[in-house]
């Protein structure tokens, strides 16, 4: 079950590059990207049932929730910006459970850049090198 968590977790904390966007032409594309991906965005569970619960918000805030045994395990609270099909996020604090109503905090500094697409309720995140995907399902 921790093997899975860290394996999509693996996903969005392996890459670091940083993407640098040139000109004003990608600002309409980029704008309807923001709009197309607020909200909540799950992963169907995985062999041991854990789910992934991505939150985009409005405001450039982006929430990870990890779900094991049907409660919440790891909450990631993270900022992103997306130019075109780049997205950058930024994670920031990672909450872990470390008991029934205790957590564990941490902060964390740390930019990750990805691909992604929208296709109808279907969300595919992917690194640039295009080796690790996910595909979350909007709620």
């Amino acid at each position: 079950m921790k093997t899975y968590k860290l394996l999509y977790s693996f996903v969005l904390l392996l890459i670091g590059v940083a993407f640098t966007a040139c000109g004003d032409d990608d600002n309409d594309t980029s704008e309807t990207q923001r709009q197309l991906i607020i909200g909540t965005w799950d992963t169907e569970p995985n062999e041991d049932g854990d789910i992934f619960e991505f939150i985009f918000n409005a405001n450039g805030q982006f929430v990870e929730n990890i779900y094991i045994e049907g409660q919440i395990d790891d909450i990631m609270e993270r900022s992103y910006s997306i130019n075109e099909d780049v997205i950058n996020i930024i994670i920031s604090i990672h909450k872990e459970r470390i008991g029934s109503n205790k957590w564990a905090e941490k902060t964390i500094n740390n930019t990750q850049t990805f691909r992604f697409h929208i296709e109808g309720k279907k969300l595919k995140i992917s690194t640039l090198s295009g080796d690790r995907t996910m595909i979350l399902t909007r709620k």
